[in-house]
């Protein structure tokens, strides 16, 4: 996979900025995230279940998944504030185990690249530093779940369902 995750977490500052290019066309890659069949293939550590309470991808509509592992669950939640079709989400994202508590606002921005491929480059705004590590301590999470994105996205996802 020649495609790198990119991470930045400015020191002393609540923000945690990623982006990560994918070898398929945006409207492919903003359907896995508001297609709850395509995001149930690609979300969460792998050989963990994921549970979803909660998918409505609009805006005004909310989410709620925990993936469970063996002796664990880690539980998201959120409300999508404004999605503009394979331009943008606009949501919050409170990751429930947060020892900092709070809820982050997040842009994910979806980009059309030359070659049929995008970009996704997410700008998340945390209450405070604290929470923002939280989130940032899930790199190896980002990082597998856009390698088994990647793979979901290999398999020619149609646009339409």
């Amino acid at each position: 996979m020649n495609n790198q995750l990119i991470i930045e977490a400015p020191e002393g500052l609540p923000f945690l900025d990623y982006s990560r290019e994918f070898d398929a066309p945006v409207s492919a890659l903003f359907r896995a995230y508001t297609d709850r069949e395509v995001f149930e293939l690609w979300f969460g550590p792998e050989g963990m279940p994921l549970a979803v309470h909660r998918f409505d991808p609009q805006t005004g509509g909310g989410f709620r998944y925990v993936v469970r592992g063996p002796d664990q669950e880690w539980g998201f939640h959120g409300v999508y504030h404004e999605i503009l079709t394979d331009e943008m989400i606009i949501q919050t994202y409170q990751f429930e185990q947060d020892p900092a508590g709070g809820v982050s606002l997040e842009f994910q921005r979806f980009e059309e690249l030359p070659d049929g491929r995008s970009r996704i480059s997410v700008h998340s705004i945390s209450p405070s530093v604290a929470s923002r590590d939280a989130l940032d301590g899930m790199r190896e999470g980002i990082k597998n779940d856009f390698d088994a994105l990647e793979k979901v996205l290999a398999r020619e996802i149609p646009v339409e369902a």
